[in-house]
């Protein structure tokens, strides 16, 4: 219910097949980041180091990022 330093991530991610939600998530006090646009990510990972990238798909801007080290 909360985000909490060190703790699990998790990255929900719901981009094709499916219409765009009514916004449930939307204000969640879990939630970091929320949007309704139509979009694609790119990962890269190894060992230790993964890197999250989140694009809009109508212009190609980045929209949010993270990466996780160990």
């Amino acid at each position: 219910e909360r985000c909490i330093s060190d703790g699990i991530t998790h990255v929900l991610i719901g981009m094709a097949g499916q219409d765009i939600d009514s916004g449930e998530y939307s204000g969640a006090e879990w939630s970091m980041y929320y949007d309704q646009e139509y979009g694609y990510t790119q990962l890269w990972a190894n060992r230790t180091y993964f890197h999250f990238t989140y694009y809009h798909n109508d212009n190609d801007a980045l929209i949010d990022q993270f990466v996780l080290t160990k």
